[in-house]
């Protein structure tokens, strides 16, 4: 991947199976270039990535708007995040810093948060994370479909096992 987030380190913690968990914060976008790899570590040459306005403001905005919809609707089927998070989006007025903020939340396919971030018109990453949170919502959907269909064929099963219970125990009743 040549694409990648410049990042400072926040925390570290050594875990109890022996692995380290870093906890880093991205500053900005950065592609790798050059890579030199020794015994002891490795360097790369970093080209630092700008975003691109290549819509105008308002298309922006309009853009903006429809993500924090679809999020909203995307809210009814995933599970309820924290306050904090909702009042953190709220709060912010940079359309690309939202798109950011909400992926690294909520995207956990790897191949989802690679796409967005190897992109950097911002109008366009917010056109794919609505994809990608109504793609979400429809599977939802979908799941909920299916269980409904489950849970109907079990209670229809279940009320005629127990019709014919009991027109057997009628049957042995008036021998």
């Amino acid at each position: 991947m040549k694409t990648g987030v410049i990042a400072r380190i926040e925390h570290t913690a050594r875990l109890k199976d022996g692995s380290i968990q870093v906890v880093v914060r991205g500053i900005r976008r950065a592609e790798r270039g050059e890579t030199y790899i020794s015994d002891e570590l490795i360097q790369c040459e970093i080209l630092e990535k700008k975003r691109r306005r290549t819509s105008s403001f308002t298309q922006e905005k309009i853009a903006t708007k429809e993500l924090l919809e679809v999020f909203s609707e995307y809210l009814n089927y995933a599970p309820k995040p924290s306050d904090e998070i909702i009042s953190a989006v709220n709060e912010m007025h940079d359309s690309s810093q939202i798109v950011d903020f909400l992926a690294s939340r909520f995207i956990v396919n790897f191949d989802e948060r690679k796409m967005l971030l190897e992109e950097y018109d911002t109008v366009k990453r917010i056109k794919k994370l609505c994809g990608i949170f109504e793609k979400d919502i429809e599977i939802y959907n979908l799941e909920n479909n299916i269980q409904q269909k489950v849970r109907h064929t079990l209670q229809k099963q279940q009320r005629e096992m127990y019709l014919r219970e009991q027109i057997r125990a009628i049957k042995s009743e008036l021998g």
